[in-house]
């Protein structure tokens, strides 16, 4: 089980999600559908560099996926980054950016080995907005 800290700046549109341990796919989808329903922010960083989602399965992923193409209907065109630099979270979190493309999720996904690039990535303009 992870320990998840979420940090909500509504000046920045920007929800942070900084996460220790072991994520389970019940663990992600509780806390994205919870905050994208309730209080949702364009963006969404979740900080998983002390974090590993290495036990999450293919089909769970594809599950969360489909999960998230409801929950994420307020954040059109939003952005989702997420950052970790252990090789096999990091190829995980490729996995689920391209589901996210393929379910067609209303926001864009992207997986990052460090925190500057994904805040520089998370602050560029959505060419869609």
């Amino acid at each position: 089980m992870a320990k998840i800290d979420v940090r909500i700046n509504t000046n920045d549109d920007i929800t942070v999600f900084t996460a220790e341990g072991l994520l389970s796919a019940e663990e992600i989808e509780e806390f994205s559908t919870q905050y994208y329903t309730k209080i949702p922010t364009k963006n969404v960083l979740w900080d998983a560099r002390n974090a590993t989602v290495v036990e999450i399965s293919p089909d769970e992923f594809r599950k969360i996926a489909k999960i998230m193409k409801e929950s994420t209907l307020h954040r059109k065109f939003g952005k989702t980054a997420f950052v970790n630099d252990n090789n096999e979270d990091y190829d995980m979190g490729k996995l689920y950016e391209g589901l996210a493309i393929v379910e067609k999720l209303p926001v864009r996904y992207r997986v990052f080995r460090n925190m500057a690039d994904a805040e520089n990535w998370l602050s560029q303009k959505n060419e869609h907005a």
